[in-house]
């Protein structure tokens, strides 16, 4: 019936009724944001869970279970010593600003 509408709009060269018919069409009110994310409503309820989700995070102590799994898993696919094969900070940046731009690993792990 909206369609009908425009169509209508055009078929009587009533450019003013079309241009409202495809106003009414846009739905200008909807929002382009999202304004519930689990349960938290709003800008600041939002960004706080957000907040509170990376402090959690990012202060989370080492668990010696997970970090056992990583290193096996780390020297399973590069044959590296626990002991020696340790990595720093500068390493990871290094590694980092080597990998091409624009590109993902395959399913052989190779780019």
């Amino acid at each position: 019936m909206k369609a009908d509408a425009c169509a209508n709009a055009v078929f009587d060269k009533d450019a003013k009724r079309f241009w409202h018919e495809i106003y009414k069409l846009s739905n200008v009110k909807a929002t382009t944001n999202v304004s519930t994310i689990a349960g938290k409503v709003g800008d600041r309820q939002i960004a706080d869970m957000w907040k509170q989700y990376d402090e959690q995070l990012y202060s989370a102590k080492y668990d010696n279970v997970t970090m056992s799994v990583f290193l096996d898993k780390l020297t399973s696919l590069h044959g590296v010593n626990h002991c020696t094969g340790l990595f720093s900070v500068g390493d990871v940046q290094t590694a980092i600003l080597q990998q091409k731009s624009g590109k993902s690993v395959g399913p052989d792990q190779r780019y």
